[in-house]
């Protein structure tokens, strides 16, 4: 009769082992989206920032390619001209403030628990 509970008491060790890793997989994947919200908020004025500036960029340019157009017609061309360097200067600011704004340090928590497992990892392997 003991043959047959010491399979069982294995089976739940083995059993409660693996709820225990899920457990804490779990919480870690939780933590890490946690601070993936926190990130992606503390970007989003910076991301705001960086598209109205692509958006300019573009505007910008082709406002001033109208301008050449323009011009090789031999028209008055000076105004999409100004038009396209004033917003190429606007998304230029856009850019500059954009990527200002954008947080530097992105993830620490993630990046130095994905560290330690990584070199727990390497620290089993040899």
């Amino acid at each position: 009769m003991a043959n047959l509970e010491r399979p069982d008491e294995k089976l739940h060790e083995a059993a409660d082992a693996i709820r225990h890793v899920a457990g804490e997989a779990n919480r870690l994947a939780q933590t890490a989206v946690d601070e993936l919200e926190k990130t992606a908020t503390a970007s989003a004025p910076g991301i705001t920032l960086l598209g109205g500036a692509a958006f300019l960029g573009i505007a910008g340019f082709s406002s001033i390619v109208v301008g050449l157009g323009l011009a090789l017609s031999k028209q008055r061309f000076w105004g999409p001209v100004i038009v396209g360097a004033t917003l190429l200067g606007a998304g230029g600011v856009c850019a500059w403030l954009g990527a200002d704004a954008l947080p530097e340090n992105v993830l620490p928590r993630t990046r130095r628990v994905l560290s330690q497992d990584l070199s727990e990892a390497a620290d089993e392997l040899r």
